[in-house]
């Protein structure tokens, strides 16, 4: 499986456009609430936002992230799936 991620650090500058804030009232929030095809969902502080080959966008923790991709640098970049 390959994508594209990106690391939220609490500031949209930087932000992928392929990333929709909802509700972002304020940016410099240590959540930001995104749109997916199951609803919205929260990324917290260091959670990595990840768009799927279909161009779907979800959350995924640093921890669970760092266990099962591979190839990736901080900042949007192209990644694998191990497995």
């Amino acid at each position: 499986m390959e994508g594209t991620a990106w690391r939220w650090h609490g500031e949209v500058s930087g932000m992928p456009t392929w990333v929709v804030p909802v509700g972002q009232d304020r940016p410099d929030s240590l959540s930001l609430f995104i749109k997916t095809p199951e609803g919205v969902m929260e990324a917290g502080h260091g959670d990595y936002i990840i768009q799927g080959i279909e161009g779907e966008v979800y959350p995924c923790k640093a921890e669970v992230f760092h266990q099962t991709h591979q190839g990736f640098i901080d900042g949007t970049q192209k990644l694998k799936r191990y497995g």
